[in-house]
C-alpha cells in the first residue's frame, strides 16, 4: 500500500469512490455528485493548506483522506476537520487507518493540534473508526443536514429579503 499526496489527475478515480456515497447515503450531506471540475478544484484548494492523501495498491486507488478548515476566523487555525474516503468494494484492509495515521502526522507538522470529524448520526462504524483514534463526541445536533421528515426535502430556501 502507498500513500502519497492527491493531484488533479487523480479526480476521475477519487469521483469514482465518492459517488455512491452521495447516490446511496447521506454521510458527504450533498444530494447531487460534483463535476469533475468542481471535484478538480477541490483537491487545489484543499492542497493550498491541507494534506489531501491517498492510498493506492498497483496503482489503483482505493481510498483517500484530507483536511479542511474547520472555521474561518483565526482562532481557529489550529484546528482542521479530517475526512476519509474509502472503495466501498474493498474490505476492511485497514486503509483508512492508514491514511489516518499519514494525514494526522502531516497535520502535526503544520502544527495542527485540534482534529474534528463530523459524523452523520447513524454511521456507527465511522464513529466506532474515529473513536479508536482518540475522537470523543463533543455534540449533537439534531435536524442538521437533510430533512428526515416530511420524506422528501422542502423547496431549498430563498435568498433573504428584507422586509
Amino acid at each position: 500500500m502507498n500513500i502519497r499526496k492527491a493531484a488533479v489527475a487523480d479526480t476521475k478515480s477519487l469521483l469514482k469512490i465518492y459517488a455512491p456515497y452521495v447516490d446511496h447515503t447521506a454521510i458527504t450531506f450533498e444530494t447531487e455528485i460534483p463535476t469533475e471540475e468542481e471535484f478538480a478544484h477541490r483537491i487545489t484548494q484543499t492542497l493550498q493548506r491541507y494534506p489531501y492523501l491517498i492510498a493506492e495498491e498497483n496503482g489503483v486507488i482505493l481510498g483517500y483522506a484530507y483536511a479542511t478548515a474547520y472555521k474561518i476566523r483565526a482562532a481557529y487555525d489550529w484546528t482542521a476537520e479530517v475526512t476519509v474516503y474509502i472503495d466501498r468494494e474493498v474490505k476492511a484492509k485497514g486503509i483508512g487507518t492508514m491514511l489516518y495515521h499519514h494525514l494526522e502526522s502531516e497535520l502535526k507538522k503544520q502544527n495542527i493540534v485540534n482534529l474534528t470529524a463530523c459524523i452523520t448520526a447513524g454511521n456507527e462504524s465511522s464513529v466506532r473508526f474515529h473513536q479508536k483514534f482518540g475522537y470523543k463526541e463533543v455534540a449533537y445536533f439534531p435536524q442538521i443536514g437533510l430533512p428526515t421528515t416530511p420524506p422528501t426535502p422542502p423547496p431549498p430556501p430563498p435568498p433573504f429579503a428584507p422586509s
